[in-house]
């Protein structure tokens, strides 16, 4: 599947399932926004990773998904980051 240039939420990318998620999607091109709670070193860690493995566009937001707030927030920096969300 092509993804090259779609944009890509992830939430808990920093974990190890969200890892591979990333990996999955930045294999296909995919522009990542990597979103997590605690760990914002370990989440720029894999943006970083991503970035030089796959050669894509990463970025990383912090957010806690129990707070509506929050989440508005986070999806308003990723559309401006990115210049809107596909997956």
């Amino acid at each position: 599947m092509d993804l090259k240039g779609k944009v890509a939420i992830v939430t808990g990318g920093n974990g190890g399932l969200g890892q591979r998620i990333c990996h999955a999607l930045a294999k296909e091109g995919a522009k990542l926004a990597i979103v997590y709670a605690r760990s914002g070193a370990q989440a720029n860690e894999v943006a970083a990773e991503m970035k030089q493995t796959y050669g894509v566009e990463t970025a990383t937001f912090a957010c806690d998904l129990a707070k509506p707030a929050d989440i508005q927030k986070m999806t308003d920096a990723v559309v401006a980051r990115f210049g809107g969300i596909d997956i």
